[in-house]
């Protein structure tokens, strides 16, 4: 079985129009060992609605009942929020996050996971471990960071996933600093999920031109109130010729590794 990403609706709390949908999302499903399904499930917000049903609908619809693990990339409402439903509806083995934030929304969360015996995998730059048969190398948050209130999208875990000679990269909200540290990490990769809603904080040329993907993708709301994808960064992928996909114009996106290539599978409308 191939290992699919699967990028879905909008991409901030303020994208009203949408609020009908399951919320901004990534789920990952890689190959393994799950009973029954022959697979591992991996569920990681990309920005889920602090309002919204946690993207529970979005994946029962694709048939999705159980998960091994879920992931947050920082504890931003739009990030995080949901997904204590999603752990009380899907009963994960796992929480993967970058570090322990003192922020509400994180102690709630992790009261969640506890209530429901979630083991929590704390994960920092320099880990890499084996999941379902894919490798996965963290690149943020950098060994030593102490989370804060303030600067939480620097805070983000940054994955690489690697299926054979195909991988993703998903970098959270990650700012330019960061991007700067990642460069020397060898953070190349086919698929990008662009970071910060392809605001002005991130997506430096240099950054772009280190990871070199063949293809990219944009969680954002359409008409969102703060006007994500920004245009002037969206011409650097354009200028590289690399095929992005907008969620706010496409609607859910679905990206296919298959050892050697990515494939991209737009949902139909």
């Amino acid at each position: 079985m191939r290992p699919r990403l699967s990028i879905a609706a909008a991409g901030n709390p303020c994208s009203l129009p949408l609020l009908h949908l399951p919320a901004a999302l990534l789920w990952v499903i890689l190959p393994g060992a799950l009973r029954k399904s022959g697979c591992w499930r991996l569920w990681l917000p990309v920005s889920v609605l602090a309002f919204s049903t946690g993207g529970s609908p979005y994946l029962w619809s694709r048939g999705i009942r159980r998960l091994n693990a879920v992931a947050i990339s920082h504890p931003h409402s739009d990030h995080i929020g949901g997904m204590r439903i999603v752990i009380a509806n899907f009963r994960p083995r796992e929480l993967w996050y970058g570090l322990d934030s003192p922020t509400p929304e994180f102690t709630e969360l992790a009261a969640t996971a506890r209530a429901f015996g979630v083991s929590f995998k704390p994960r920092a730059a320099g880990d890499a471990f084996d999941f379902g048969g894919t490798q996965v190398r963290v690149l943020n948050p950098q060994p030593g960071t102490v989370a804060t209130n303030r600067t939480q999208d620097d805070e983000s875990m940054v994955l690489h996933i690697q299926y054979g000679g195909a991988s993703a990269l998903l970098v959270g909200d990650s700012h330019k600093r960061i991007e700067e540290i990642m460069e020397s990490e060898n953070p190349g990769a086919n698929l990008l999920k662009i970071s910060h809603h392809s605001s002005a904080t991130s997506s430096s040329p240099d950054f772009l031109q280190a990871v070199s993907p063949q293809f990219a993708v944009v969680s954002a709301g359409y008409y969102n109130l703060f006007h994500h994808p920004r245009p002037d960064v969206m011409k650097r992928f354009a200028d590289l010729q690399v095929r992005t996909y907008r969620t706010d114009l496409v609607g859910p996106v679905t990206f296919y590794l298959d050892g050697t290539t990515v494939s991209a599978q737009p949902a139909l409308r």
